[in-house]
Parts: C-alpha cells; sequence; structure tokens
C-alpha cells in the first residue's frame, strides 16, 4: 500500500490538471484490470509456449501468472483503502 499510494501522489500531482473525475474515480479498480491482464498474458504465453517473454527457467510464466493473481487478490481486498489513497491526493 506504501507503494500504491506513492506513485499515487506523484501521478496525481503531474497530471492533475488532465485528469478526469471518471479517470481519478476508477483509479483503483484499474490498477486492479490491469493486473489480472498481466496474469493472463503471462498465463498465455506459458500456454503457448514462452514465446513472448522470456523465462529463465521452467513454469516461469505460470508462477508469474500466478503471483499476479494473487497481487490481483490482495487489491480487491485493499480496494476502498485504495480508493481512499486516490480521493486523498485528488
Amino acid at each position: 500500500m506504501e507503494k500504491y499510494e506513492e506513485f499515487t501522489k506523484g501521478f496525481i500531482s503531474a497530471c492533475k490538471d488532465i485528469l478526469t473525475k471518471n479517470e481519478l474515480d476508477n483509479m483503483a479498480l484499474g490498477a486492479i484490470v490491469i493486473t489480472i491482464e498481466l496474469a493472463s498474458r503471462f498465463l498465455g504465453d506459458h500456454i503457448t509456449g514462452d514465446k513472448y517473454f522470456r523465462i529463465h527457467r521452467e513454469n516461469h510464466n505460470l508462477d508469474r501468472a500466478r503471483c499476479q493473481i494473487r497481487l490481483a487478490q490482495d487489491m480487491l481486498k485493499k480496494y476502498d483503502a485504495m480508493c481512499d489513497i486516490v480521493r486523498k491526493y485528488s
């Protein structure tokens, strides 16, 4: 959460004049969605033979997908706190 808060603070500070209310309202959800998207990309690459993401060991992309899914699950639990952080800086 500390890293999310620092990112959010810096991002909103740098973009505050161009971000819409809708973008700010969906910023926390966007972080979760992009994490799930990356999980699906890692899993898809694993299934199709590891041709896109470089791997360093067997099942590397599968493990990456699992880690991203766990991260998204954790973020979902902290969604309300993430929204509070966005509101704090916007």
